[in-house]
């Protein structure tokens, strides 16, 4: 298994994790022997899969981190179901889900996260209606070492505390076996559409939100914004997988590569001219590549590479009253820029995610939910940038997500979940009541 004291980064480099021990179990045997050895393996003992959070929610400074790596299996294919240890990676169990003309019955898009991140945390996954959005609320089985280094089973025989695990971010116990539901796989007909700020506002305003799906790429600075709708695919252009592939490659690489080169220009009319001219003409021209094509859910789980380049942040807001907080964060944006001279230079992203109270710490337990993610390469002034962005968020009533939403502060915290992350604290003090599991981050939230 092996113990070893180094440093950890997580995926983008933002996040430096360091233990006083690491380690990296083959058997749920190795995983006990962690959890019940406090003088060997401190305090706090946080799992990590891919650390591919963007927060300190899966850091162990001075603690042990417990590398799930080597339990990576799929252990069984059944009838509507997979059942697989949490070390897997999500975008390689889609890959083999594939094969066997199957799928994940939610995709949260291009990522690197392990099973058991996708099982215990916040995934944002966009659905199409009638679909959950998480991941987790397909999660239909767990096992796992509690904090006292037993084995618990829970599955949908007991319902409230399968509702409790998902996201639990690994505070109730060291999930090391998942059994989630699939389905055969479908293909969604997308279509994209470049549309001025005024009427997509409009047209956010007349939606059903739990009749549609679709996705959003903001330009505040030129007041524009491309819509990408997507649809089941029953005939006309078939699989365009290569280009959704480059299209991928595409804006995670080297448009925040160009970006960065761009931002070095001194002059800002110019810089920034360029900058927005680029992004808009990249989501135009693979819009017009993929409007028509089928895509499968699977096509979009791609590997996500770490890129150093990129910084982005979550938050998400209801629905209904999405279209005022989409027009405030442009004038916000506008605003920030003026009065200290930042911007981000990449665009905004938004999805819509389907209503889901499988767990009680959902970001979208009251309904249909837009996520609002600025993303932006790591340049100067970000940092503050996020200060100001949480406070605008808080504001008009927005709800974070623990892995997702950069420099949070406990107030933040308790004003979006309010009662549910009090709930929340107190069970967690009953499962764990030597804190074997709480890690800093955790413990100035639930405090």
């Amino acid at each position: 298994m092996g113990r070893q004291a180094k440093s950890m980064r997580n995926w983008d480099g933002s996040i430096t994790s360091r233990p006083a021990a690491r380690v990296s179990p083959a058997n749920v045997s190795e995983i006990i022997a962690v959890i019940t050895n406090i003088k060997k393996y401190p305090s706090p003992v946080r799992a990590v899969g891919a650390f591919s959070s963007s927060t300190r929610c899966a850091a162990a400074d001075g603690g042990t981190v417990v590398d799930m790596g080597k339990m990576n299996r799929i252990l069984e294919y059944g009838e509507g179901y997979i059942r697989v240890q949490a070390g897997a990676r999500l975008y390689e169990v889609a890959r083999e889900l594939q094969k066997r003309g199957l799928e994940f019955a939610a995709s949260p898009g291009p990522s690197v996260m392990s099973m058991g991140s996708a099982a215990c945390g916040a995934t944002l996954a966009p659905a199409m209606p009638g679909q959950s959005g998480q991941l987790s609320s397909y999660a239909v089985a767990m096992k796992l070492v509690t904090p006292a280094g037993e084995l618990l089973e829970v599955d949908n025989s007991k319902p409230e505390l399968l509702r409790l695990l998902r996201c639990s971010y690994g505070l109730l116990g060291l999930v090391y076996e998942i059994t989630l539901l699939v389905r055969p796989q479908r293909a969604l007909k997308l279509r994209f559409d470049q549309l001025p700020l005024n009427t997509v506002l409009q047209l956010l305003t007349a939606l059903d939100y739990n009749a549609v799906s679709l996705g959003l790429q903001v330009f505040p600075f030129r007041k524009r914004v491309a819509v990408e709708h997507r649809g089941e695919h029953t005939a006309g252009r078939g699989s365009r997988r290569l280009v959704w592939r480059l299209q991928r490659w595409v804006l995670q690489q080297l448009q925040p590569h160009l970006g960065e080169l761009l931002a070095r220009i001194p002059v800002n009319a110019v810089r920034y001219r360029l900058i927005d001219g680029l992004n808009q003409a990249l989501n135009t021209g693979f819009g017009k590549a993929l409007s028509g094509a089928g895509v499968t859910t699977g096509d979009r789980i791609v590997r996500w590479p770490g890129n150093k380049r990129v910084r982005q942040t979550v938050w998400v807001f209801p629905a209904v009253s999405f279209a005022g907080v989409l027009n405030e964060y442009v004038d916000f944006c506008r605003t920030h820029f003026e009065s200290c001279g930042y911007r981000c230079n990449l665009p905004t992203a938004c999805e819509l995610i389907a209503a889901d109270n499988e767990s009680l710490l959902s970001v979208s337990s009251d309904g249909p939910v837009f996520t609002l993610e600025p993303r932006s390469t790591a340049d100067e002034g970000w940092n503050d940038f996020l200060v100001d962005f949480n406070d605008f968020c808080s504001r008009l009533g927005g709800r974070p997500l623990f892995n997702q939403t950069r420099g949070l502060s406990r107030d933040q915290a308790r004003r979006a979940y309010a009662g549910r992350l009090a709930n929340f604290s107190n069970l967690r003090k009953k499962v764990d009541p030597h804190d074997r599991l709480l890690n800093a981050f955790f413990d100035q939230i639930l405090a």
